[in-house]
């Protein structure tokens, strides 16, 4: 998947203001819904924002932005603000960096994915409790969310240890 910087997000489509209030916030009508953060999900809200905004939040943008990154970074840091909580944009996003979505993701991976002992020690017992209880694709799906969230732990699990849950 080649990703260059002159591929920014979508603009956003054209709102129907008698549309029902949805808490997910769609960039473009052809990409999938990413789900309002409100700090209870970040696992598997940041793979689904790292799958679409990743040119942006992974790397500091130049010194001298073209125009094209420029509007890139913009979109950018509106996705993520409407992607998140007002609670969590207060704490995450400031004067100091409301245009530069590296430095908001930074800010958000700082609070959420913070890799202390008692994270680690929560999703080990969550990883521990996990049954299968005559539900193969719950099962499952509880498995792969135990796995982003030592994913987003900076922990890697072993095929093995895995090999032993299955």
């Amino acid at each position: 998947m080649a990703n260059t910087r002159n591929q920014g997000p979508s603009a956003a489509s054209d709102k129907n203001p008698g549309a029902p209030k949805n808490d997910a916030y769609s960039p473009d009508k052809d990409h999938v819904n990413v789900p309002k953060f409100d700090g209870s999900n970040f696992p598997l809200w940041e793979r689904k924002i790292k799958m679409r905004l990743e040119t942006y939040i992974e790397e500091p943008m130049s010194k001298e932005p073209d125009e094209d990154e420029l509007q890139g970074a913009l979109r950018t840091c509106s996705i993520l603000s409407e992607a998140i909580s007002n609670a969590i944009f207060t704490s995450v996003i400031n004067d100091s960096n409301e245009k530069d979505p590296f430095a908001i993701w930074t800010n958000i991976k700082t609070i959420y994915a913070s890799d202390s002992l008692l994270s680690v020690f929560q999703v080990w017992n969550k990883w521990l409790d996990i049954q299968y209880n005559k539900d193969l694709n719950t099962y499952v799906i509880e498995m792969e969310e135990s796995l982003a969230e030592f994913s987003s732990l900076g922990l890697k699990v072993p095929d093995e240890l895995i090999g032993c849950g299955i």
